[in-house]
């Protein structure tokens, strides 16, 4: 076999179609393929390392993919450098089977190399084998022609870099797809000796270091219980444009599983045919907005005419995925407007009438009608259509009833086909007298915080003309209400600031509603909001007392303040605290009186009093008035005094029975002949009995007690004793 025949014949003329159109990007298609795959490489991925004696060396890593089926395990490696896989070609490869325990240890004594002599890429003579001119193996003819044909660049250094390089990339790529040009290159190994359920590190290596290009020893774990299905490709998209379908998958979901894709399109969803000769591998490049997808388009004889399309994966060890199915229904859609109507005139007739014309001399055979779209702005993104089904091709006048004027109105007519297409004149426009204002705004509610921050909200108007709001305020109902807001406002939220440190308590707000031609609306209900309460209220006067056998009775001068709401009394004792006795309801304009009823006799007590608001804020504390309840108690009489007269001592002798508790002391009175009483002798409270010694004969005496208590009080007479003395 002759490479020559190879090259002229048949690798020449695949390339007309691939390598020219890519081949600036060959260092991507590299990675593309084997090099997104999961492998464990031993080392740093640096470009140069130093050796000990400091002599830079080049340095690549070894990457390793394995697929087990159970019964076997394909290996598929490659160097990540153009340099290393030469190296490595004239070296060759070993590769070491390490059995691993059941308690995940490594079986060292079960080690075995697979490899009795270096695994190379075939010589030039064997490849004849493959690529046979009566059915040649595209994919082992690029690879032989990547590894023996000569360079058809230019002598000078950079090109001949740039080819190194796409011989590198072509070669693994041609391996991905091609399990025949992977064994031809080395690259790929079948280990058939290995037993199911078990698992094993397996270790490939160059057979011989090189002492200028260090190449890293690769490892895998692999599990012969873990047989891997390739899954479907399943689009994200598929776009149906004019004469042509734009299919759209992940990249990234299928980046560690395929290298490249078959694209199959039938016409009755059971026969499918590949629309590309060759696999098809989407680049990526800088410029293109999603790299996250791989896309694929393809041209169409015809709209409408519906196609099957499913996308086959190629796997690294050239494999092929199963296809979707059912498969994916697509057609060539129709994606071409027709030409915009022209001459679009508007006048405005009165009674918010405004008539709109255009001209449309080209009527296309698929011209399904027109629409009309309507703006406040000239902005073309601003329009919505004036109703959903289009009129009639041959109509080209309209006349738009609005509901309310609108000021300056934008008008534009589009022309639609029947699958949807349209395109729109320019814009027209026409203005509108405006004299009817806009309804007054609804559903006002709002608050006061703390700070005096006020909130006011309502409902958005329905007019189309609506410019915006003016809000006012008043801080009396009956007040002129004055504006606060400078300019319209086109929101439905105001926010304002208040003093809360005043005796005003309310505050009113009200709102109007504008549209574009300064129409106002009515006011909208009024808002009254109470201001959040700080000041506290005044304190109540202490006006009278007087002190009864009921209690002491206690009058004040009401506080002045408007949202006081009642009275805190409280009573201090001699030698107590304040209490609370009381909490009395304020009556506005009007003195109240209080009855102290739970007093004692002779106690003095103090009161104080407090004004509590609506707020729950109290005022500061009234003078305090002092009160000595009074003791309306009677001092029990002696009511069993008894004398006698004894002539031999010439006494007369009284007794007396008496109790009492409070300290006492008796005071005797006496009445001689028909006189008046009159007190005669004090006797202290231990004594019962008295001998009257100042007595005469023929004389007539009465006798009457008093008790005279230490507290000041004094009883009445009790019984009187008549005596004469004989």
């Amino acid at each position: 076999m002759k490479l020559k025949y190879i090259k002229r014949e048949f690798f020449t003329g695949w390339l007309k179609g691939s390598l020219i159109a890519i081949y600036y990007l060959s260092v991507i298609i590299a990675s593309l393929g084997f090099f997104h795959n999961k492998a464990i490489a031993q080392g740093q991925d640096s470009l140069m390392v130093e050796n000990s004696d400091s002599v830079k060396l080049f340095h690549s890593n070894l990457h390793l993919m394995a697929r087990s089926l159970g019964d076997s395990v394909i290996l598929r490696w490659a160097p990540d450098k153009p340099g290393a896989w030469s190296y490595a070609n004239v070296k060759g490869y070993h590769i070491d089977r390490i059995p691993i325990n059941a308690d995940s240890t490594l079986d060292f004594e079960g080690v075995a190399r697979l490899t009795k002599e270096p695994l190379k890429p075939l010589p030039l003579e064997a490849w004849e084998k493959i690529v046979n001119p009566d059915d040649p193996d595209k994919y082992a003819a690029i690879a032989a022609q990547m590894l023996y044909g000569k360079t058809v660049t230019s002598p000078g250094l950079f090109q001949q870099a740039i080819d190194y390089t796409t011989r590198f990339s072509f070669t693994l790529l041609a391996a991905d797809i091609s399990p025949i040009t992977a064994d031809a290159l080395a690259l790929r190994f079948v280990d058939k000796n290995v037993a199911k359920g078990k698992a094993y590190l397996y270790k490939i290596y160059v057979a011989e270091a090189s002492e200028v290009y260090t190449i890293d020893t690769a490892f895998l774990f692999v599990n012969t219980n873990f047989v891997e299905e390739l899954p479907p490709v399943v689009t994200s998209g598929i776009l149906e444009l004019e004469n042509k379908i734009q299919l759209k998958w992940n990249r990234n979901a299928y980046l560690k599983r395929y290298s490249a894709y078959y694209i199959e399109r039938s016409e009755d969803g059971k026969n499918f045919t590949r629309l590309t000769k060759n696999p098809f591998v989407h680049i990526l490049t800088d410029d293109f907005r999603d790299n996250e997808s791989i896309i694929y388009q393809d041209s169409l004889p015809e709209n409408y005419k519906p196609y099957y399309y499913r996308i086959i994966g190629i796997s690294p060890f050239g494999e092929l995925s199963n296809p979707i199915d059912p498969p994916y229904r697509a057609m060539g859609r129709d994606k071409t407007p027709p030409l915009p109507p022209s001459n679009v005139q508007t006048e405005y007739l009165g009674n918010n009438k405004v008539k709109i014309t255009w001209d449309k001399p080209d009527k296309e055979p698929d011209l399904k009608g027109y629409l009309i779209g309507y703006s406040n702005t000239a902005d073309k993104e601003g329009f919505a259509p004036l109703f959903s089904d289009p009129l009639s091709p041959d109509q080209t006048s309209y006349i738009d009833e609005v509901e309310s004027a609108r000021g300056t109105n934008y008008y534009l007519v589009a022309a639609v086909d029947t699958a949807g297409n349209g395109s729109s004149s320019l814009v027209s426009y026409v203005l509108v007298i405006d004299s009817i204002p806009p309804a007054p705004p609804i559903g006002l509610e709002g608050s006061i915080d703390s700070t005096g921050v006020v909130t006011v909200k309502w409902s958005l108007g329905s007019e189309p003309d609506l410019a915006g709001y003016m809000v006012f305020f008043a801080n009396a109902k009956d007040h002129v209400f004055s504006t606060l807001s400078k300019r319209p406002l086109a929101d439905t939220v105001f926010m304002d600031t208040i003093t809360v440190n005043t005796l005003t308590e309310e505050i009113y707000y009200t709102v109007k509603s504008l549209d574009l031609n300064y129409n106002y609306s009515a006011s909208s209900d009024t808002l009254m909001l109470k201001r959040p309460d700080v000041v506290p209220p005044t304190s109540p006067v202490f006006k009278n007392y007087l002190i009864t056998k009921e209690g002491i009775s206690l009058e004040w001068i009401p506080s002045s303040s408007k949202d006081a709401v009642k009275y805190l009394l409280f009573r201090r004792t001699s030698n107590g605290s304040d209490s609370l006795v009381a909490e009395v309801v304020h009556i506005p304009d009007s003195s109240v009186v209080w009855l102290d009823g739970n007093v004692k006799a002779n106690a003095i007590y103090e009161y104080s009093l407090f004004t509590v608001d609506d707020a729950g804020l109290r005022s500061k504390k009234s003078g305090a008035l002092g009160v000595k309840m009074a003791d309306f108690s009677k001092v029990p009489k002696v009511m069993d005094l008894y004398g006698q007269v004894d002539k031999e001592n010439r006494v007369i002798q009284l007794r007396w029975n008496y109790t009492n508790a409070e300290a006492h002391r008796f005071v005797l009175y006496r009445a001689v002949n028909g006189g008046n009483f009159q007190s005669y002798k004090s006797i202290e409270s231990n004594t019962s009995e008295f001998n009257d010694k100042s007595v005469k004969v023929e004389y007539t005496y009465k006798y009457a007690l008093k008790v005279h208590q230490k507290n000041g009080k004094t009883s009445k007479f009790g019984n009187i004793v008549d005596l004469e003395f004989q």
